[in-house]
């Protein structure tokens, strides 16, 4: 029997975006947060993950829009990204592979805004997420704002999250 999504009803906004992994520049951060300081405070990005070094919580308390969550339990990472719209994963991490994040964020019934890296098209379409230019804060910026501002479009990628799950 499958589970239900959180909030799915077939409408729905982005309003709410997710980042868990390992938290360091190879992963995104800076450019998650560059793309949240664009926003205004309509938006709330939460990271998750244990910080690489030359990461502290200190640095997330002087971001806007941008929190840092602690680490979640693997056992936790579904339930977790289910209060959320969309996952960030704009990755130009060196050995990335086939994310399980990624496959969590479907089981959760939410979209991803991806890296167009490595293997990562291989496991996100136009019909699951939206692929972006890695090390470009302007193409997460603008996936971003096309999910807030698109409700259509949105509402396509939950459904095609909805088939790949299925």
């Amino acid at each position: 029997e499958k589970e239900t999504f959180h909030n799915f009803d077939g409408g729905g906004s982005c309003k709410s975006f997710v980042y868990i992994g390992r938290v360091e520049p190879l992963k995104g951060i800076y450019e998650i947060i560059e793309a949240a300081d664009r926003f205004n405070e309509e938006i709330s990005i939460d990271v998750y993950g244990p910080l690489h070094k030359e990461m502290s919580r200190d640095f997330f308390t002087k971001q806007r829009n941008v929190k840092y969550c602690g680490v979640v339990n693997p056992e936790d990472v579904t339930k977790t990204l289910q209060k959320y719209d969309a996952l960030l994963f704009p990755t130009y991490y060196p050995n990335e592979g086939y994310s399980g994040v990624i496959l969590e964020a479907y089981s959760a019934g939410i979209p991803v805004i991806c890296s167009r890296w490595l293997d990562l098209p291989d496991i996100v379409d136009e019909n699951s997420g939206i692929l972006i230019t890695p090390k470009d804060v302007e193409s997460l910026y603008l996936a971003m704002q096309e999910l807030i501002l698109n409700s259509d479009h949105y509402r396509h990628l939950r459904l095609g999250v909805l088939e790949k799950r299925n």
